[in-house]
C-alpha cells in the first residue's frame, strides 16, 4: 500500500560542468543522473571529469541512470562506479532495435555488476502488446539475471503505451501474462520492488563508506580535461 517516488532522472547538461550543482541538486532531492548529451559523457564515452562525476555521484548517493548513453560511456561507468548503475527506461535490442535499449553483451555486464535494466512500458521500445513487453522482461532476465531486470512505466513521457498497459492500474495484466509463463512469486517480487530495493540500499551503503574516506571533489572540467 505504500508509493514512493524518486526525484530524477535529471540529466547530465543540468550540471553544467560542475559539481557543486550535483551537490545543490542532490540537497533538492535528485537521485538519479542520466550520463548522455554532454561532452564528458559522451560516444568517446567518459572523460577524466566525468569519470570524477561518477565518483562523486557515488559519495552522493545518486545512482547512475546508463539510458540512452554510448556503449563506451556504459563500459566506463562500470568500471569506475562502487554503485550499481540503472538503466531506467531500457528494454532489449536483440528483440526491438531502439537506441535506448541494451545488446545482450551490455546486459551480461550490467548483471555482472549488479546493476538494473528497467523495461519501459512504451510501444515504440517494447511493442504494441503486453506479450511483446513480456518477452523483454524475459530476455533481460535471462541474459542479466534474475536480480537484474525492473519495471519503468513511463507513463509521464506522453508517449503511446502497449494495449492493456495505459495506465498504472493496468500491472496485474503484465503480472498475469508473467505469471502464465512460469515466472515464481519471488522473482516477480524481485521486478515489482526488490530489485529496485536492492540498488537503493546498495547507493546508500556506497554513499556512507564514501562519505568517510572523500571530501567532496573540487575538481573542474579544466582541471581533468583541459
Amino acid at each position: 500500500g505504500r508509493i514512493a517516488v524518486l526525484p530524477g532522472p535529471a540529466g547530465a547538461a543540468a550540471l553544467g560542468d560542475r559539481l557543486g550543482i550535483l551537490r545543490s541538486l542532490h540537497a533538492l532531492g535528485l537521485r538519479a543522473l542520466t550520463l548522455s548529451g554532454v561532452s564528458w559523457a559522451s560516444e568517446a564515452g567518459l572523460t577524466r571529469f566525468g569519470e570524477e562525476v561518477v565518483r562523486e555521484m557515488n559519495r552522493l548517493g545518486v545512482l547512475v541512470d546508463l539510458s540512452g548513453a554510448s556503449a563506451e560511456t556504459v563500459r566506463r561507468t562500470f568500471a569506475v562506479s562502487k554503485a550499481p548503475a540503472l538503466c531506467t527506461r531500457s528494454a532489449a535490442r536483440a528483440l526491438r532495435p531502439h537506441p535506448a535499449n541494451l545488446p545482450d553483451d551490455l546486459l551480461v555486464e550490467l548483471g555482472a555488476t549488479g546493476g538494473l535494466c528497467m523495461v519501459p512500458l512504451t510501444a515504440e521500445q517494447t511493442g504494441p502488446t503486453v506479450r511483446d513487453v513480456a518477452d523483454h522482461l524475459d530476455h533481460v532476465r535471462t541474459v542479466a539475471g534474475p536480480q537484474s531486470v525492473g519495471l519503468s512505466g513511463t507513463y509521464d513521457t506522453g508517449t503511446a503505451h502497449p494495449l492493456e498497459l495505459g495506465d498504472a492500474s493496468c500491472y496485474p495484466r503484465l503480472i498475469a501474462e508473467l505469471l502464465r509463463r512460469g515466472w515464481d512469486e519471488a522473482d516477480v517480487a524481485l521486478l515489482t520492488w526488490g530489485n529496485v530495493q536492492r540498488v537503493l540500499r546498495a547507493a546508500a551503503f556506497t554513499a556512507k563508506a564514501a562519505q568517510l574516506r572523500r571530501e567532496p571533489s573540487t575538481a573542474t572540467i579544466a582541471d581533468l580535461d583541459g
